[in-house]
């Protein structure tokens, strides 16, 4: 099985709606998931069940897509002065 677990955000690895996961059954190897559709103006819940090979921790999908940017601390530079 994979590294899913029960609350994790995920999605499938094809793409679609992010989706909580609701409740993992490792005897039978499937994943089911939870989800808010938008019908007119109400939210509707809607379950469906997986198999935790389709899906990818979304979370950690976006980050792998992230860049990440580190800022230097200006206060802390030494531009050849001497000084801080």
């Amino acid at each position: 099985m994979t590294d899913i677990k029960v609350g994790d955000v995920v999605q499938l690895k094809s793409g679609g709606p992010m989706m909580t996961v609701e409740w993992i059954d490792t005897e039978e190897d499937e994943v089911e998931c939870i989800r808010f559709e938008t019908k007119g103006n109400n939210q509707e819940l809607l379950r469906d069940t997986f198999n935790p090979a389709t899906l990818i921790n979304s979370l950690r999908k976006q980050d792998l897509t992230r860049s990440t940017v580190i800022e230097p601390d200006i206060s802390k530079l030494d531009y050849g002065t001497g000084e801080r």
